[in-house]
């Protein structure tokens, strides 16, 4: 073990006793290597996890106003960490699921766990609104976006009405229930591709989007049309196949016989039922194309006059 430090047996004591200086340096070395090597981990880790927020699971609605008359879900969250940016995309029903929202009925607010951002509300297609987070801190640990309902409470019709006035203003001074949507940095989901975009420019993409899916959800429906027909004229063979050399057959067969036309029939005009709903399904499906190409055009050309872009803030 001496040979490996070069140091003779009696000069371990002269080392200790007369290298005070040298031990101490030695001493201040190890222990600032471990200070910088702890504040490096904190730097590197500082983006870890904050204990006290949970992330918010995609597509979970949550009841927004005074009187739950709003449900509103997360539907994407994507951040870019080479723009130091964050897109959120929402979408909300009222009390009727198909209720027209038109985008001033939420107002989003947002904070960030590190650092600082600016957020960007867009309201695009009814229903549906994307918040831009801009500014981003490098490791900003955690996003809460907060929804709050700007829809005024309804009011109940009372016989007193001097005792419900008072309750009222009790009500009104509560503040409304709002939604917190919260994601973390090391599970929100990566897009290279993200940047800041104008709300002509997003609009214009959210419009994209719809329309693909408007065009999966057509060829879905019109091979469910599909399939349809063919299984009515499949039955329609069967009835004609049954019908078929009765003469030869018993009156048992004869009756088994009946009892299955009766059957392929019933399924006939089941499945006739069912085409008029498809084909109503496909008639909306194709005014929703058709709408979605004029607000396209719209939107393009300067006609469409966009909702007031609710106005950006700080977050912290």
């Amino acid at each position: 073990m001496f040979k490996k430090f070069h140091l003779a047996p009696g000069q371990w004591q002269f080392f200790l006793e007369d290298k005070i200086i040298l031990r101490q340096r030695l001493y201040a070395v190890v222990t600032f290597s471990l200070i910088a090597f702890l504040l490096i981990f904190a730097i590197v880790d500082r983006q870890g996890e904050p204990i006290n927020i949970q992330p918010t699971k995609l597509n979970t609605p949550i009841s927004v106003g005074g009187d739950s008359s709003l449900q509103v879900q997360m539907t994407s969250a994507q951040f870019n960490p080479d723009a130091h940016i964050a897109v959120f995309k929402f979408s909300a029903t009222g009390i009727a699921n198909d209720s027209v929202l038109t985008g001033d009925e939420l107002k989003f607010s947002g904070k960030t766990s590190q650092g600082d951002g600016e957020i960007k509300v867009i309201p695009t297609l009814n229903n549906q609104w994307v918040v831009i987070v801009t500014d981003l801190d490098k490791t900003f640990g955690a996003i809460q976006i907060q929804a709050n309902s700007n829809m005024p409470q309804k009011i109940t019709p009372s016989s007193n009405v001097s005792s419900d006035f008072s309750s009222s203003s009790d009500s009104t001074a509560q503040a409304s229930p709002k939604a917190i949507f919260s994601v973390i940095q090391k599970k929100i989901s990566r897009n290279y591709h993200l940047k800041d975009q104008s709300a002509k420019q997003v609009t214009l993409s959210s419009i994209e989007s719809e329309k693909k899916q408007n065009q999966q959800n057509i060829k879905n429906i019109q091979q469910q049309i599909s399939s349809a027909n063919q299984l009515i004229n499949f039955d329609n063979q069967q009835i004609e196949k049954l019908q078929q050399n009765t003469d030869s057959i018993t009156q048992d067969e004869a009756n088994k016989r009946n009892v299955t036309v009766d059957n392929l029939r019933n399924e006939i005009n089941s499945t006739n039922r069912s085409l008029t709903d498809l084909n109503q399904k496909l008639n909306d499906a194709n005014q929703e194309t058709a709408s979605l190409n004029q607000k396209k055009n719209d939107v393009e050309s300067g006609k469409f006059k966009f909702p007031d872009i609710q106005k950006a803030t700080k977050i912290k």
